[in-house]
């Protein structure tokens, strides 16, 4: 059986905030055993969707990123965050996914996609068009 949430929200701060409370709901609700590491993913995950969509646009209020999360009873979770900031460039996307975390633990910026990548099992992106960027991570659940 799958369960799916699918939340829209401005590209705002506090929009962090209520990932984050929905996502400690959802995941106890379920009792997943790596709830800590799914909300750090989740929460890492939003911010780069936030910081990206306030980095690109002034008028937020029309570019609103999209959290989904399936949840696939004792199987795996998958989770897919949706903005419309353009993505990464494929050149720095690259770089980044080739280093480790501890060479980017002190930078400003890429701990966020490194650690997502670290706690999952399965990390993937794909821009949809010009603007939609998608940002999909997967966790299989011990069995």
């Amino acid at each position: 059986m799958m369960y799916e949430l699918t939340i829209t929200f401005p590209a705002k701060i506090e929009s962090i905030e209520f990932c984050d409370q929905i996502c400690e709901q959802t995941f106890s609700f379920f009792a997943l055993e790596m709830k800590n590491e799914l909300k750090l993913a989740v929460h890492e995950a939003v911010i780069n969707s936030v910081q990206a969509t306030c980095s690109k646009y002034t008028d937020i209020e029309n570019m609103p990123i999209k959290l989904m999360i399936r949840i696939y009873e004792n199987d795996r979770i998958e989770v897919f965050v949706y903005d419309h900031a353009g993505g990464i460039p494929d050149d720095v996307l690259a770089q980044l996914l080739e280093k480790k975390f501890e060479e980017v633990l002190w930078e400003e910026s890429g701990r966020g996609l490194l650690l997502i990548q670290t706690l999952m099992d399965k990390v993937s992106f794909e821009r949809i068009d010009e603007q939609i960027f998608l940002l999909k991570f997967t966790k299989k659940f011990s069995n």
